[in-house]
């Protein structure tokens, strides 16, 4: 309880939980595009720093728009203080394939706030490769033609 200037005491006022935050949350900004060869192993993050009652916040990894469940590594860590917790959210593919280019985001929500992540743009690249086999074929060179100078 709080004194009043007149030594009562005055009950604290009640918070409404969207003030709670000092800033709006927001996702840090890290890495925006990696490029990398197939077969070569890549490991990203996302991180925030969220109030201390929401430090079990869920972070989900999303691809091209679809949620990414179970498919490739990620691990979540928190790292509480004594007013926010740090909250990283590590995706890892252990040996890229093409299929793996795409653009990258991490989610979370805080009560009823949907917090997104800048994109992160993973671009892989690989040897050329035939999109048609190719064929035998017998050609013979021809003469240059003997057209008259101007």
């Amino acid at each position: 309880m709080l004194l009043s200037p007149t030594g009562s005491a005055v009950p604290p006022k009640a918070t409404p939980a969207r003030s709670r935050h000092l800033l709006p949350l927001a996702f840090n900004h890290t890495v925006g595009h990696i490029i990398l060869s197939e077969h070569q192993g890549v490991k990203f993050n996302c991180s925030i720093s969220v109030p201390n009652a929401y430090q079990d916040a869920h972070i989900s990894w999303w691809k091209d728009g679809k949620e990414l469940l179970g498919a490739h590594h990620a691990v979540t860590h928190f790292y509480p203080d004594d007013e926010v917790t740090a909250v990283i959210a590590s995706f890892s593919i252990t040996s890229v394939r093409r299929s793996d280019n795409g653009s990258y985001i991490c989610k979370t929500k805080i009560e009823n706030d949907e917090i997104v992540s800048d994109p992160i743009y993973i671009e892989v690249q690989g040897l050329p490769h035939f999109t048609m086999q190719p064929e035998s074929l017998n050609v013979t060179k021809t003469p240059p033609s003997t057209s008259p100078a101007r």
